[in-house]
């Protein structure tokens, strides 16, 4: 099998850009392409999954025990020609949870993007002391982006031919018509920016005029021992059965058996709500829950039948205002909270369940008004970064004193009471550790409602999904 790891100097280089361009290009050879992303974005693997036509994977060594990366890679590579994983902002950023960290995890080749825009000769000193600064790393070579023209382009190969023991594969010219929209939490989803199969054409059309792809076949050939420790090792990996919460967890949890009750989870999707990791779904799945999906902006009913609600991130505040006039779903939701139905919501999906958004324009949309709080939107980021939760009380998710890890990012901050709804209790369920140290409580509880900021990984603790599905089935 071929595999390598796309890293860059730093974030904005354009590693989306090029890693779709290659699953693209590569795919139109036939070749069967899995994608992978490194650390715990969202809008990235959407992209992937359109181009390559297969879900993209997150793999993080902070969020993941590293046993479970690297089964995770390999069970998810299982029949693939290529594994394509985008790295996450420069290759040495992010310690323990760089993609520098998740090259060496996975014994995988790594190509280097170099945003060539505005610099000439500079370039070879750049790619030089990445190549050399860790020499654990393969760095097999380097694709230049956004390229003015030939000329700029044969300056900057001139300038490192045979100093830096490392092809250059080729470039990518400047084009923005392949560019991947932006707004103030990084790129536009692929559910609102699905690219246009013309795009997508021009894309491989920019790669294959540019880039050497017979060359990079014969440079990432992944070595056969590491290919036979992987087989070895994930036999027992099927299902996403191991018990790996032992490694985060202060207790032995049992060991998960498959189930044969099926209970009906609804799940939100659309252009308002789409973030999840795709192994909390199959881990769900995996453990008896059938995926039912909903759209808080389009349907006024869940789906019938169900027995739990998960409501992932997104951009609520995109949407407030359709949000807003969408009542019958959110009395619906409201009212099964009340009685007890188990529901999970991370991010936007707990703004959903707020009392409404203020908007950066001072208007406010009402939400669900589950939650006593309301949420503002700052024009700066609110917070960012790993964290480790503990639960201070046993809930749909877990047992008093488990741990979860998972990972926060947003541009709003919640206002209000948050002790009271409706003249009733709701707790605080999180004790919260960041990467530094810092000790703080989140995470809102109302009889089986566990809302948060914090996107968890059910990988950190295993037996998350099964103790949600266990809640499902009680209800």
């Amino acid at each position: 099998m071929k595999g390598f790891i796309i890293a860059a100097a730093s974030s904005g280089a354009g590693k989306t850009t090029v890693s779709m361009g290659l699953m693209a290009a590569f795919k139109k050879r036939g070749l069967i392409c899995q994608p992978f992303k490194v650390g715990p974005d969202f809008i990235d693997p959407g992209y992937h999954s359109i181009v390559c036509g297969r879900p993209s994977i997150n793999l993080d060594s902070w969020m993941m025990p590293q046993r479970y990366v690297i089964e995770s890679f390999w069970q998810h590579a299982e029949g693939a020609d290529i594994a394509i994983i985008e790295g996450v902002m420069g290759l040495l950023d992010g310690g323990d949870a760089s993609s520098a960290e998740m090259a060496r995890i996975l014994d995988l080749p790594v190509i280097l993007v170099l945003d060539a825009g505005g610099m000439a000769e500079t370039a070879g000193a750049i790619l030089y002391g990445l190549k050399n600064y860790d020499n654990r790393l393969n760095i097999a070579g380097a694709i230049l982006n956004r390229v003015g023209s030939d000329i700029h382009y044969k300056m900057i190969s001139e300038a490192i031919s045979g100093r830096w023991g490392a092809e250059l594969f080729g470039y990518m010219r400047k084009d923005e018509a392949i560019g991947i929209k932006e707004r103030h939490l990084g790129l536009v989803t692929a559910i609102e920016n699905r690219p246009s199969d013309e795009t997508i054409e021009q894309l491989i059309r920019t790669v294959e005029e540019g880039v050497d792809l017979d060359t990079i076949l014969k440079k990432v050939e992944v070595k056969a021992k590491v290919m036979k420790k992987a087989e070895a090792e994930v036999k027992d990996f099927l299902n996403l059965n191991l018990n790996l919460n032992l490694l985060f967890s202060p207790q032995p949890q049992p060991k998960p058996k498959p189930s044969s009750k099926k209970v009906r989870l609804a799940v939100a999707y659309d252009e308002a709500f789409s973030f999840y990791y795709q192994d909390n779904l199959d881990m769900l799945e995996a453990r008896g829950a059938e995926l039912c999906w909903f759209s808080p902006l389009k349907d006024q009913r869940l789906p019938e039948g169900i027995e739990g609600i998960y409501i992932g991130g997104g951009y609520p505040e995109v949407y407030a205002e359709i949000l807003d006039r969408n009542i019958p779903i959110k009395e619906e939701i409201r009212n099964l909270a009340e009685d007890g139905l188990p529901i999970y919501a991370e991010c936007g999906g707990m703004i959903y369940l707020s009392q409404g958004i203020l908007s950066g324009d001072g208007i406010f949309y009402k939400m669900a008004g589950i939650i006593p709080k309301r949420a503002r939107m700052e024009k700066k980021l609110e917070a960012i970064g790993y964290r480790e939760v503990e639960l201070l009380k046993d809930c749909i998710l877990g047992r008093k004193g488990n741990r979860i890890r998972g990972h926060e990012f947003h541009y709003s901050r919640l206002e209000g009471n948050p002790h009271d709804y409706n003249g009733k209790k709701i707790e605080y369920l999180y004790q919260v550790t960041d990467k530094r140290g810092s000790i703080s409580v989140e995470g809102f509880g109302y009889k089986n409602l566990v809302a948060s900021y914090i996107h968890l990984h059910f990988a950190s603790n295993m037996a998350v999904a099964e103790r949600f599905v266990e809640a499902m089935g009680g209800y």
